[in-house]
C-alpha cells in the first residue's frame, strides 16, 4: 500500500498512546507494542491501512532516518532549522522520547555493570588473605619470600578462610541478583497495571455505550406504545360514533328514497354538517 502524508501524520499521532519507547530495542515487549499498533491502524477507515507488525516498525525507522537526514542537511545549509511542519514536530517529539528512554536504559545497564564489576573486584580482593596483602610492596608487586612447607594448621586455616570468602561472595551475588529481579518485577507490575487500567477503561466505555443503546431502545418502545394506544382510542371513538348514528342513518336512507336526486344531495350535505358540528 502506498503511504501518503496523511497516512504518516495519522500513524505518528497513533504511536504516542502506545509508548513503544518504554521497552528496550529488540525485546519481545516492544514487538508486541508494534503488533498492537498494527492492529489498531488496521481498524482505521480514513485513512485505510494494510500493515503488519514488521511494516509498522520499518515505516517508523524509515521516517526517523529521513527526519534526521533532513535536519542535518538544513543545519548545514543555513545553520538554523526552518519552521517545522506538523509531521516534523511530531517526529521530533517521538524521537526525543525514544532517545531519552535509550539513555535511561543505558544508565541502568551501566549501573548494573558497575555493581557487578565492584562485586567481582571485592571477590578477587577477598581471595587474598590478610597475610598476602601485608606482603605486597608499594608498587603492587608481591615481595619475594622464602618457600616453606605449609603445616596442617596453616592448610586448615586457609581452607576455612576460603570457605568464608566464597560464602560472602555467594551472598553478595545473590543480593545483587535479588535486586535485579526486584527491578524487573516492578517494571512488569507497572506495565501490567497500565494494561489493566486501559482494559478497564475500554470495558467501561463499552458498558456505557450498551446502557445508552438500551435506554434509547426503551424510549423508542415507549413512544411506539403511546402512539398505538392513541390510535386505538381514536378507532374506538370512531366506532362508537358510527354505532350511535347507524339506526338513524338507515331511517334517513329510507326517507331519502322518497326525494328526488337533488333533494337527496341537499339532505346528505345537511347530514354531514350536523355530524361535523356534533364532533
Amino acid at each position: 500500500m502506498k503511504s501518503t502524508e496523511a497516512h504518516d501524520i495519522f500513524f505518528l499521532k497513533e504511536i504516542l498512546p502506545f509508548h513503544p519507547w518504554q521497552h528496550k530495542k529488540g525485546t519481545v515487549e516492544r514487538g508486541e507494542v508494534w503488533g498492537n499498533l498494527a492492529c489498531h491502524l488496521g481498524r482505521s477507515s480514513d485513512p485505510v491501512f494494510r500493515v503488519t507488525q514488521r511494516s509498522v516498525r520499518d515505516r517508523y525507522l524509515l521516517l526517523e532516518r529521513r527526519f534526521r537526514k533532513k535536519v542535518s542537511e538544513d543545519e548545514k545549509a543555513s545553520g538554523t532549522s526552518p519552521e517545522p511542519s506538523e509531521e516534523d514536530a511530531m517526529m521530533e517529539k517521538i524521537i526525543s522520547l525514544f532517545d531519552e528512554a535509550d539513555k535511561l536504559n543505558d544508565s541502568k545497564k551501566k549501573k548494573i555493570q558497575e555493581e557487578a564489576s565492584q562485586a567481582e573486584e571485592m571477590r578477587n580482593m577477598s581471595l587474598e588473605t590478610f597475610k598476602q596483602s601485608q606482603e605486597r610492596s608499594q608498587d603492587g608487586q608481591p615481595k619475594q619470600k622464602k618457600k616453606k612447607r605449609a603445616s596442617g594448621a596453616d592448610t586448615m586455616t586457609f581452607l576455612k578462610e576460603r570457605v568464608e570468602i566464597e560464602s560472602r561472595q555467594r551472598l553478595e551475588e545473590l543480593e545483587l541478583r535479588k535486586r535485579e529481579l526486584q527491578m524487573e518485577k516492578e517494571a512488569k507490575e507497572a506495565e501490567l497495571n497500565l494494561r489493566a487500567k486501559k482494559h478497564e477503561e475500554r470495558v467501561e466505555q463499552q458498558r456505557n455505550a450498551t446502557r445508552l443503546q438500551q435506554e434509547q431502545e426503551q424510549q423508542l418502545q415507549n413512544t411506539n406504545m403511546a402512539l398505538l394506544q392513541q390510535q386505538q382510542q381514536q378507532t374506538q371513538a370512531l366506532m362508537t360514533l358510527l354505532q350511535k348514528f347507524s339506526g338513524k342513518w338507515n331511517y334517513l336512507v329510507k326517507f331519502l328514497k322518497t326525494f328526488t336526486f337533488r333533494d337527496r344531495f341537499i339532505v346528505l350535505n345537511c347530514k354531514m354538517v350536523c355530524l361535523f358540528c356534533i364532533n
